[in-house]
């Protein structure tokens, strides 16, 4: 190899390692603004999971009754809610259920279904009128976009007679247990909410001990 190869061959060597290094350093810039973007998205989704959080009632107890709860979902955000509160003195009114998607989408429709029972929850003691209302509120929002719905479990307590009302809109059967240890299904036939216009939900109830 002659001098004019060696030289030749060290510019080569040069502009391939140049390129490399301008590679690496549009890489890495990539991978800093990535992580700028990555903060900035993980500090919303703090600021929407202390909203959710927001939106849980605590421990309470309201009369004779014991009410309390617990919420994790499997992202840091989610549509999985639960709500209650008393009205016309001797109801209390409970809800548990699951918006269809995980994450800050899903957390958003959460967010609605839980100002409508905030609305609506004080308004009626018929578990089933209160899921047909929902169900057409929720499909005057989709409009032409129906892939969003929400399954729930949702119930009256009657605190004077101890009856409580309930019913389903496609949510997995709620369990009572009763003070002898054993559990019983509170089963209903119910479609989710907001995914049908048509809809029937079945409403049952239940005398509870003591």
């Amino acid at each position: 190899m002659n001098l004019a190869d060696m030289l030749s061959w060290s510019a080569f060597e040069f502009a391939k390692w140049a390129i490399v290094a301008a590679f690496t350093i549009i890489t890495v810039e990539g991978a800093a603004r990535r992580r700028r973007k990555d903060a900035d998205l993980e500090h919303d989704v703090d600021r929407a999971r202390t909203l959710q959080r927001a939106l849980v009632p605590p421990n309470c107890e309201i009369g004779r009754v014991k009410l309390c709860g617990i919420m994790q979902p499997c992202r840091s955000v989610g549509g999985d809610f639960y709500y209650f509160r008393p009205f016309q003195e001797k109801f209390i009114v409970f809800c548990l259920g699951d918006v269809m998607g995980k994450g800050v989408p899903a957390s958003m429709v959460m967010s609605i279904v839980m100002s409508f029972f905030f609305e609506w929850g004080k308004k009626s003691s018929s578990p089933a009128q209160i899921l047909g209302i929902l169900n057409q509120r929720l499909l005057g929002l989709w409009r032409d976009d129906n892939t969003w719905f929400t399954t729930l479990f949702y119930g009256v307590f009657n605190e004077e007679s101890s009856i409580l009302t309930y019913a389903s809109g496609g949510h997995d059967t709620a369990l009572l247990l009763k003070d002898d240890g054993s559990v019983q299904q509170l089963h209903t036939d119910g479609v989710p909410i907001g995914a049908f216009e048509e809809s029937v939900w079945e409403e049952k109830s239940i005398t509870l001990d003591g």
